[in-house]
């Protein structure tokens, strides 16, 4: 049976200050003598469980190469106007957008993995009528676990994996899991195809949604 999902209590997103992690940071590297009282307290103040989307356009190089920067951003825009607002929609938070990637945060991997099926369906009705060189299409990968979270952005294993499989493995319009989101998923509801995989001497099993 796979692991129930309980209902966050508390804000999915956090308005903790860049500035305190860098003064707990520098505590740390200046008083090692202090390491455990100060790991204790950057994780009280910055541990979230949650689930990680990372959507990375396609296409990036070649179409800046062909077009140029000015049409290649115009399309970026486009992605971050659906995109945003379907991971709203879904439930979702968007942590930041870093050119043609963004970066979000999800409840749990249900939420995470409707939010990725709406984009892909939200993306691919914006292309239709379009010439070649105006169709936006992603790639996605999604973790769920313990991260660091606040500020502007996120840390964590799980992170790591999801930048993995949504920047370097998976292709235009698909979705990849990590094995601890894949396990949070109700079972029967999508399919999906186990590969064990190896990224940069690293092993690790994902899971491609097939439908």
């Amino acid at each position: 049976m796979r692991p129930s999902i309980q209902p966050l209590e508390e804000p999915l997103l956090r308005a903790t200050s860049c500035a305190r992690l860098e003064q707990l940071l520098d505590a740390r590297n200046s008083e090692p003598q202090r390491r455990e009282e100060l790991d204790r307290l950057i994780t009280s103040e910055f541990a979230a469980t949650r689930s990680v989307l990372v959507l990375d356009m396609a296409g990036f190089s070649f179409s800046v190469r062909r077009n140029g920067i000015i049409h290649h951003l115009s399309l970026i825009r486009q992605m971050h106007k659906i995109v945003g607002g379907t991971i709203a929609t879904a439930g979702g938070a968007v942590v930041k957008f870093e050119a043609d990637n963004c970066y979000s945060i999800f409840p749990d991997p249900i939420s995470a993995m409707r939010a990725s099926i709406a984009i892909n369906v939200a993306l691919t009705q914006n292309n239709r009528g379009k010439v070649a060189d105006e169709i936006i299409e992603a790639s996605i990968g999604i973790g769920h676990g313990s991260i660091l979270l606040g500020c502007d952005d996120f840390y964590g294993d799980e992170v790591n994996l999801a930048c993995k499989l949504g920047e370097d493995i998976a292709g235009r319009n698909e979705i990849y899991l990590s094995e601890s989101a894949h396990s949070h998923l109700p079972a029967g509801e999508w399919e999906f195809q186990r590969l064990d995989l190896t990224v940069s001497g690293i092993h690790f099993p994902a899971y491609k949604y097939i439908r």
